[in-house]
């Protein structure tokens, strides 16, 4: 299942991907814990994919910022065990 979950997540990507115009942004939101789904897309999809970057998810944020579990400083990966929440993952990205 996991390997199939993957496989739609990377198709969305790409999908979503297509319909922004350079200086636009694009968010990638998971419900999951797991690195296939989070940070290995992302690296996938900017290795694959010129003109695109991450941005830091802090960025325009002020206040009490949660640090991230992610592998990736710039992703927010929120955790059961570090933050009491369920698992998320925020990847925001932008076309140049």
């Amino acid at each position: 299942k996991l390997e199939g979950y993957s496989t739609t997540q990377a198709a969305l990507l790409e999908e979503g991907a297509a319909m922004v115009k350079p200086g636009g942004q694009l968010t990638y939101v998971t419900c999951s814990l797991l690195r296939q789904e989070n940070e290995a897309q992302i690296e996938v999809f900017l290795k694959n994919n010129a003109g695109w970057k991450l941005l830091d998810y802090r960025e325009g944020l002020s206040g009490n910022i949660p640090k991230t579990g992610a592998s990736i400083p710039e992703t927010l990966l929120l955790t059961p065990g570090q933050h009491g929440t369920d698992g998320f993952f925020v990847a925001n990205l932008i076309k140049s």
